[in-house]
């Protein structure tokens, strides 16, 4: 595979997810026929982008052990998810754990917001990580929040008090 055609043909790919975005076009699709003809496997490229983002098998036992973790609120459309300190402690130099599983969070129907609570050891700040749920309409330049928490989280807000507002 010639390294330069594979490159651009990468990061064309990685930029329009998979010539999937509204932003692609034919100029789009004709570019990556032309690096194609000049080297470029897209056969080759995807199966290194699977190798490179496989995870191990402790972290996909993780993944099931947070996602059964997830709680619905505010009839199912506020999931949420708490990340101990032990599993902070365990993982940090591997992954960071809330990213196994916000993917599914967001993507499951009904859901508009997903909070994931990760508290950190003592003495240090917890933080919650909110993302809207990707099918919602949501203000284009909220991506995401991450607001810290002093630790222990002293304040409760009973979820029959929880109201989602946009």
């Amino acid at each position: 595979m010639s390294a330069l055609p594979a490159k651009l043909a990468s990061a064309i790919l990685a930029d329009s997810l998979g010539l999937t975005t509204s932003g692609t076009t034919a100029e789009s699709v004709a570019a990556m026929a032309e690096l194609t003809k000049r080297g470029a496997n897209l056969c080759e490229l995807h199966k290194s982008k699977r190798e490179a983002t496989a995870i191990l098998p402790e972290l996909l036992h993780l993944k099931g052990k947070l996602l059964q973790s997830v709680e619905f609120h505010v009839d199912g459309r506020l999931a949420i998810a708490e990340i101990n300190p032990d599993t902070v402690a365990r993982y940090k130099d591997i992954s960071e754990p809330y990213t196994l599983i916000l993917n599914e969070m967001q993507w499951t129907k009904g859901v508009e917001l997903v909070a994931v609570f990760k508290i950190m050891a003592a003495k240090s700040m917890s933080r919650c990580v909110l993302l809207p749920a990707l099918l919602v309409p949501w203000p284009k330049n909220l991506v995401a929040a991450v607001i810290p928490m002093p630790e222990p989280i002293a304040v409760k807000v009973p979820m029959s008090e929880l109201k989602l507002t946009y």
